[in-house]
């Protein structure tokens, strides 16, 4: 079993809403194809996206350090670290993890990688389909017409 430290991580940084969040993939250099692992940094004020589900990706966070607040269905849940929060694939209800404290949080993001995905964004029913075998995701609105 290959050792993988954080300077042998995939590092990106990441606009997201309130600020720019840091991930450090843990699963591209690790050569795993089918789930993704990453810790991401998410500074004070930002969310790590808008509130979304997967149709077909299981996901999963663990806090490690900080404190968040956990947005799920119009349901706000604080978390410590931790704690954490597991979305089945095709559960129906939107969720997102924001830091309201005044210091970074990080996190232990872990999903399955299916062949395909629709990712529906709850606020504007946008969806992010995403084929893994095509290089673009496509995004369509909520009537299924791409986006420009």
């Amino acid at each position: 079993m290959p050792l993988i430290t954080p300077a042998a991580m995939l590092t990106e940084d990441e606009d997201a809403p309130g600020g720019s969040i840091r991930s450090q993939w843990i699963s591209v250099p690790g050569g795993l194809e089918q789930f993704g692992a990453l810790i991401q940094t998410i500074p004070p004020g930002a969310a790590t996206a808008a509130s979304h589900w997967h149709a077909h990706e299981d996901e999963m966070v663990l806090l490690l350090e900080g404190q968040m607040m956990l947005h799920e269905g119009g349901v706000v849940v604080p978390m410590q670290p931790g704690d954490a929060a597991a979305f089945p694939a095709g559960a129906a209800i939107g969720h997102h993890l924001e830091n309201v404290s005044d210091r970074p949080a990080r996190l232990l993001v872990v999903g399955t990688r299916a062949p395909t995905d629709i990712i529906t964004y709850s606020a504007d029913g946008r969806r992010c389909v995403r084929v893994r075998a095509l290089p673009d995701d496509l995004w369509i609105d909520a009537e299924g017409r791409p986006l420009a």
